[in-house]
């Protein structure tokens, strides 16, 4: 990994107008480095110093690493790798990009399920389908067959026909499936 944030046990952040204070703890003592900060860029870091865990379980003050800090967002970032002030913002947003399009598409899979889990379209009344057949004298009314008939919205279902006399009529199935979802 490129960039790593730091964990917040290591550090406090306080802005104060165009300076921001950031304070490193560590187990024995804390450090204070005052920046001066550009909006929406971030700044290098130089820690007073770093820990090291010692063979023995316990802390002392040890060499700085071969890493560099960086103050973003109120967060701050180590590399190993030298990277220039923008690099780290382009690697940043790029990873923020990435959660916002794991998010969305989250979302839309949520989404789609709802749908899929919504109930169904329910069942012609049985009043209305004895009214289009006796209006149609159950017959097709395209080709005036009268085997394997169906009952056809002439306003599709799915673009928001209704279950009505008005918007049923009786097809043939070679018929329907001519007509398929279109108006005609």
């Amino acid at each position: 990994m490129i960039l790593r944030q730091e964990p917040r046990q290591h550090f406090s952040v306080r802005r104060d107008g165009v300076t921001t204070e950031v304070t490193w703890f560590a187990p024995l003592e804390g450090r204070t480095t005052v920046l001066e900060i550009q909006p929406d860029m971030p700044t290098s870091i130089d820690p007073p110093y770093r820990t090291v865990n010692t063979t023995n379980g316990g802390y002392r003050r040890g060499p700085r690493d071969l890493r560099d800090y960086w103050l973003f967002g109120g967060d701050i970032y180590s590399s190993s790798d030298a990277l220039e002030a923008l690099d780290v913002k382009a690697l940043l947003l790029e990873r923020e990009n990435r959660l916002k399009v794991r998010v969305a598409r989250a979302r839309a899979l949520m989404e789609q399920a709802a749908v899929i889990d919504s109930p169904r379209r329910h069942a012609i009344p049985d009043d209305v389908k004895v009214l289009v057949w006796q209006r149609d004298k159950g017959r097709c009314v395209r080709c005036g067959s009268n085997q394997n008939l169906e009952y056809d919205h002439i306003i599709p279902f799915s673009m928001g026909g209704s279950d009505t006399a008005r918007n049923l009529q009786l097809l043939c199935e070679p018929c329907n499936r001519a007509k398929g979802g279109n108006l005609v």
